[in-house]
């Protein structure tokens, strides 16, 4: 007999141990936010091979389910307790020339840093900047527990390309100073500017061209003089005629 309650007593011993030690007798009591660590109430399951436990992040709430294979236990920290969802926007700057780049700047928080970061289905990089041409890009960030967020498309555009085009109004070889060239500019962004070399002639009305499609006139041409015409917009795009 005194046996027998020996061993009901070592019993009840092993099993108060275990319910206190087993990685499932509680629920985690603490959660971690940004690296500070935050209280949360316990709550006793029993232990069950079948049993998983794993966290989601809400916009609101940190939720954290403990499945099994019958029922799902659902537990969500209060709103002074939560984890962040990760938060991200992004900016662009400006493609001065058709055909250039510029940056794709990314700014992240909430969630579990470090982040890292996609631009449409590239490959993830630990720096929140990109370079990129004109295009539509989505932008993913995800962070060290592989939680993630993906932001609406962002329009990256381009001027549209410069075009300059030379046009002989006269060409009097034979007679000195009669010679007129009219430049016509359009695309990338106006105003325009017209320079030559050598500096022969004139410019008429002046040497600037005030929107896209208008033209200038370079006139009083030595007659045989070859001209090497750059007409240079207003974000310093270059065309050479």
């Amino acid at each position: 007999m005194r046996s027998k309650r020996f061993s009901i007593i070592l019993l009840f011993l092993f099993v108060l141990i275990y319910a206190r030690h087993s990685p499932f007798s509680s629920f985690f009591s603490k959660i971690s936010d940004n690296g500070n660590t935050k209280n949360i109430s316990e709550v006793s399951i029993n232990p069950d091979k079948k049993e998983k436990m794993y966290k989601k992040h809400e916009t609101d709430l940190s939720e954290i389910r403990i499945e099994t294979e019958n029922k799902t236990n659902v537990f969500k920290a209060s709103a002074s307790e939560n984890i962040l969802a990760i938060s991200a926007s992004a900016s662009a700057g400006t493609i001065a020339c058709n055909g250039g780049t510029t940056y794709l700047a990314v700014a992240a928080s909430g969630g579990t840093p470090p982040f890292q970061y996609r631009v449409s289905t590239g490959t993830y990089q630990s720096s929140d900047t990109f370079t990129v041409g004109a295009g539509t890009f989505t932008i993913t960030v995800k962070d060290a527990v592989n939680d993630s967020t993906t932001l609406s498309p962002i329009v990256v555009s381009q001027p549209t390309l410069l075009v300059a085009t030379p046009l002989i109004v006269r060409n009097d070889s034979c007679q000195a100073g009669l010679g007129i060239i009219r430049v016509t500019a359009s695309g990338g962004t106006a105003p325009y500017t017209v320079s030559w070399t050598p500096s022969v002639g004139t410019a008429s009305p002046s040497t600037s061209i005030s929107s896209s499609g208008s033209s200038m006139s370079i006139i009083n041409i030595l007659g045989g003089s070859t001209l090497f015409i750059t007409v240079t917009d207003n974000n310093g795009c270059q065309v050479l005629l």
